[in-house]
């Protein structure tokens, strides 16, 4: 009998493979026919250029840099341009500080990669040694053990790659100019390794042949990567011989001055996205949003170009040129920053008031230059915001061949923190949760579900997308899981199916819950031209899921947040949301003890018949109680799980336990007993992290809770 099982496994884990394997071989084959396809259209648009348009010398980086294809014009991937850490209670995770974990987080054990503008320099002393240290403890010229470049020495070493690798894992030195300190260059994961590729095409080594960016993920499929990088498909700003020069990506009539452009169009480096994290799940993808916020002569025709036929005009006197990027305040993000399974990220300045804490959404300040959203659809990007302006970090001087230092600003600097974070998050995950690993839906409902509120309004917006990003909040949800006081899962739900799931409040305050899914890629329609793509409002959701939150005693249901495309001013409103594959619903004000069920169903028919996984987050004020769970579980509940006074115990059954709380040495500290339900008094308790062990006839369990 052991034998057959042993066989059947064998058989199923070969047939999983197989299929795996196949499933790889087909997607590694539509990329590669799309590179080739992209090449072959190059040198035609090469060949047929304007000679004075032509700069040999970078055929080969705008070759390999094409993105896409649209009327036969290219359309280009370029970069995207410790105050990060206090803004966003990074430095909780990296002093031990927060309450219900052991130890601190560094990034110990850790592995980020990223596909950035070249190889990271890795001979920098920052990129080396251990934190926490304020002078690094490897010599200058010695290569670091924790920089990875996944390409070989004919891909440069690139300063933008640097400085994103400084990012998330330089262990920073105090920096100074002049005598003054100007800041620290510590990043979010001090201790954490990174294995960088370019994001242009190349050969790797071993390989025969070039490979895209999407062949790249697919063959390394890294857990977690930053991809600092987009493509601009409005006004680009260029400096050229001593001017500022205006360049139109999109499309110009010069007889009536009509345009149209591919900002907030969702295309064919979206779908590729889109579809790797689909067949991928446990790829986590984080993205700048762009920097073409306000971009644009502003009406002027001096240094304007257009792009007519496959060449460059100058606007003319008499000529309109289109409106600079984001003209309304929204719509300038490029596509493959608007793929609906990854993370996007905007830009903020500093928080500089209140020693760097977030107090209020006022505290949140948008770049001028992050590109806004939302998705053409009415979409929600970018997803989240971080510090991205004035930031600090370790670089690559071309000139001397050594490191260097800079600061600077961009998306391509607020990516790498949310990167960062989420990898602090994965460790912290693993180290509660035996071994298991957030993957692209988990990672994503983390992230947005615990950001803190930005913008003039309540909710998600095209600015900030879900709010400005919290370290501390997410790790603290975390703990909350793994106390039993945090719902957070990822259950499937069946074609035609609804999940429902009661819980109660243990306080009045706020009930959230949150919801994601990785959703099936969206094919780009073939034939597609520019006038159709631009602002197309048909949803791109495949799986349109539904969330609501029905008070029981009431029978009122809630609804999700969603965008008005028609009025972003106004910010956020609640409805039915379908184009989102993140939906949130929000009571501002639950009353506790009320039952309240959570219900999530789907529209239409799910794709193939098949199941959609999702992950959820439900979390209320001091805890809730999840009716369905403990009658599953049989399992005894504490709450709150941090308590100043009492701690209330409600066991499964009507039978009578014993408690005894000890503190982290092991010594008992108290002993009671209760029936079905009882409050133990804390209020003598030192403050820290104690257990709770409950035992009965029929149970014997052990809980955590933290006396402030």
């Amino acid at each position: 009998m052991n034998k057959k099982l042993i066989l059947l496994g064998s058989l199923v884990s070969a047939l999983t493979l197989s299929a795996q394997e196949g499933i790889n071989r087909k997607l590694y084959e539509k990329f590669e026919k799309e590179r080739i396809e992209n090449n072959i259209q190059f040198e035609k648009y090469w060949s047929s250029l304007n000679p004075t348009l032509k700069n040999e010398s970078e055929k080969e980086q705008l070759k390999n840099s094409v993105a896409f294809f649209l009327e036969g014009k290219p359309y280009y991937l370029s970069t995207d341009d410790t105050h990060q850490n206090t803004n966003a209670n990074i430095d909780f995770l990296h002093d031990g500080t927060i309450s219900g974990l052991t130890g601190t987080f560094t990034g110990n054990g850790l592995q980020l990669h990223q596909f950035d503008g070249g190889r990271i320099y890795n001979y920098h002393p920052d990129l080396g040694g251990t934190a926490p240290t304020t002078t690094p403890t490897v010599t200058p010229g010695v290569e670091s053990t924790r920089i990875t470049n996944g390409e070989g020495s004919a891909v440069p070493y690139n300063f933008h790659a640097t400085n994103v690798a400084s990012m998330m894992a330089s262990v920073g030195r105090n920096l100074s100019s002049n005598g003054t300190p100007v800041g620290n260059s510590k990043g979010v994961a001090p201790n954490a390794q990174v294995v960088g590729y370019s994001f242009q095409n190349s050969t790797l080594p071993g390989g025969t042949s070039e490979v895209n960016v999407f062949q790249k993920i697919l063959q390394v499929q890294p857990h977690i990567s930053n991809h600092s990088y987009g493509v601009n498909s409005g006004w680009n700003v260029r400096f050229q011989n001593g001017a500022l020069n205006y360049y139109w990506h999109g499309q110009f009539n010069p007889t009536d001055n009509s345009s149209h452009d591919l900002q907030g169009s969702y295309l064919h480096s979206d779908r590729n996205y889109d579809i790797l994290v689909r067949h991928y799940p446990s790829l986590i993808i984080v993205k700048s949003a762009g920097n073409s916020f306000g971009d644009g002569p502003s009406g002027a025709t001096a240094n304007a170009f257009y792009r007519s036929g496959n060449s460059y005009e100058p606007f003319t006197a008499t000529m309109v040129p289109p409106p600079n990027n984001c003209n309304t305040n929204y719509d300038c993000i490029g596509a493959g920053s608007l793929a609906k399974n990854i993370i996007v990220v905007g830009s903020t300045m500093k928080i500089t008031a209140n020693n760097g804490r977030y107090t209020n959404a006022s505290d949140v300040v948008k770049s001028g230059f992050s590109s806004a959203g939302p998705r053409d659809d009415g979409g929600i990007k970018p997803d989240i915001a971080g510090v991205g302006s004035d930031v600090l970090s370790a670089t690559y001087n071309a000139q001397t061949n050594g490191p260097s230092y800079t600061q600077g600003s961009g998306t391509s600097y607020s990516a790498p923190n949310v990167t960062g974070i989420i990898g602090l998050w994965n460790t912290i995950y693993s180290s509660l949760f035996n071994g298991q690993n957030l993957n692209a839906a988990k990672a994503k409902t983390l992230l947005l579900h615990s950001a803190q509120e930005a913008g003039n309004h309540p909710g998600p917006d095209a600015w900030f997308g879900w709010g400005f990003a919290d370290a501390k909040r997410g790790a603290e949800l975390l703990v909350g899981k793994s106390n039993g006081n945090v719902i957070f899962e990822e259950p499937a739900l069946n074609n035609n199916g609804t999940y429902t799931l009661n819980i109660t409040p243990t306080s009045n305050g706020p009930l959230k819950v949150t919801i994601s899914w990785v959703d099936p890629e969206f094919e780009i329609p073939s034939g597609l031209t520019i006038a159709n793509a631009h602002n197309d409002r048909s949803s791109k959701l495949i799986n349109d899921l539904d969330l609501r939150i029905i008070d029981t005693t009431t029978n009122t249901p809630v609804l999700p947040w969603r965008l008005n495309i028609n009025n972003l001013d106004a910010g956020a409103e609640r409805g039915d949301n379908t184009v989102d594959n993140v939906e949130q619903v929000l009571i501002e004000n639950a009353i506790g003890g009320r039952t309240y069920r959570i219900e999530v169903a789907h529209k239409g028919t799910l794709q193939n018949n098949e199941a959609q996984n999702f992950a959820i987050i439900a979390e209320g004020t001091n805890g809730i109680l999840s009716t369905d769970e403990q009658a599953k579980k049989k399992d005894a509940l504490i709450y709150p799980t941090i308590a100043k006074e009492t701690v209330n115990i409600q066991l499964p059954s009507s039978s009578s336990a014993k408690v005894s709380i000890f503190d982290t040495s092991g010594k008992l500290v108290k002993q009671q007993d209760i029936k079905q339900e009882g409050a133990i008094h804390v209020n003598d308790l030192k403050q820290g992290v104690y257990i709770i062990s409950i035992e009965s006839k029929d149970l014997k369990t052990s809980k955590k809770f933290i006396k402030e």
